[in-house]
């Protein structure tokens, strides 16, 4: 007989709600999966860390490599860089810098680091989703897909956009 992993669950918790839950009440359709990964990946990140959560999950799917955690990292300083009132690679350099006797050294290697992130397509690409996921439209300049609530819409970016989409390109 194979152990129910929703008693299993309630034994190691000693939580009384989880043995009342079916795994067809979990598993309706993807949505319902996905959302339910999602808090359970959430909650356990937030104890344990991404990267032990992470190696859990991994024989279900691909763990991080480090390509893969320097691309995150990179999208990390482009959205503090997008996030800033005037967005300024030295401005930020030296914000994340600090002060102290090696702040020269340290603003030039986070300099260095957010030209490297701007130049790491994956990393726009992570941005560009999650901005668009999250604020329902790009963060990045020149994109052309941005709410017409964003203060820097203007009128000649809507021009530049119709433009744009009349010559077929995205």
């Amino acid at each position: 007989m194979t152990d129910n992993p929703f008693l299993k669950f309630a034994r190691l918790t000693e939580d009384p709600f989880w043995p009342q839950i079916e795994a067809r009440d979990i598993i309706r359709d993807e949505e319902t999966v996905a959302t339910a990964l999602s808090i359970i990946f959430k909650r356990a990140s937030d104890k344990f860390g991404e990267e032990k959560v992470r190696a859990l999950f991994a024989p279900y799917g691909r763990a991080l490599n480090n390509m893969d955690r320097t691309s995150r990292k990179n999208a990390g300083l482009i959205w503090k860089l997008y996030s800033m009132d005037k967005p300024s690679v030295s401005g930020l350099a030296r914000q994340l810098a600090g002060t102290g006797e090696d702040c020269e050294d340290e603003f030039e290697a986070w300099r260095k680091q957010i030209h490297r992130a701007l130049n790491d397509k994956d990393a726009l690409r992570i941005v560009s989703d999650d901005s668009m996921t999250y604020l329902g439209y790009s963060i990045l300049p020149g994109s052309l897909i941005q709410s017409f609530e964003d203060p820097r819409f203007t009128g000649e970016m809507w021009e530049e956009y119709k433009s744009r989409l009349a010559k077929g390109e995205s």
